[in-house]
């Protein structure tokens, strides 16, 4: 087991992890407020667009995969949710909100490809303790994201209601950081 590599992508799927779920439940609650103040009918269309989302990372998933490869496939899930949330923090209008989810079609893509990553790096017999391992840790992020961007929401509504999608931007790009690391690390030996 290659543990810098292990330990590579595990703390890309914390960073996206972290920055993609409290901005997703932030999201929730931004489109019920001025300038979007959505009834009902509006948020199932939003609904129905973060599901096109999910649909579309899966086809994207499937037919990138050998064209791409997993690096290159990761990067592009990163980039695709980071471009959508920047557009997202500057929303006024809806026909935006709904360009922003196009923006984002892949950006469910890192953390499966991550997974599949993981895998690659792993002797069978690694599987349940590192998996279970990863599991506890984004389960806690998870929980920890819902509650650091639930906790600024409230506190940036004044000043700028976006500052949370900025955040969240900047934190999933940050993600980027231990991948392509990871990339050039093997590049590297592959090369000595």
């Amino acid at each position: 087991m290659d543990r810098v590599s292990v330990g590579m992508l595990m703390s890309t799927m914390v960073l996206f992890m972290l920055g993609m779920v409290g901005a997703e439940n932030v999201l929730q609650l931004y489109v019920l407020k001025p300038p979007l103040s959505w009834d009902s009918i509006w948020a199932g269309y939003g609904r129905a667009a973060t599901s096109t989302m999910y649909l579309s990372s899966f086809i994207g998933v499937l037919g990138l995969f050998k064209v791409l490869g997993d690096t290159a496939l990761t990067l592009l899930g990163i980039v695709s949710n980071c471009t959508g949330m920047a557009i997202m923090a500057f929303t006024v209008e809806s026909w935006v909100y709904f360009l922003a989810r196009g923006i984002m079609m892949f950006a469910c893509v890192p953390m499966p490809t991550l997974r599949a990553m993981l895998s690659k790096n792993l002797h069978p017999q690694q599987y349940g303790r590192v998996f279970g391992l990863l599991q506890l840790v984004l389960a806690v992020t998870d929980l920890l994201s819902n509650v650091f961007f639930t906790s600024i929401y409230p506190l940036t509504l004044g000043w700028f209601s976006g500052f949370c999608f900025l955040l969240s931007c900047a934190i999933s790009y940050i993600s980027a950081i231990p991948i392509i690391y990871r990339s050039g690390r093997d590049l590297r030996l592959g090369s000595i």
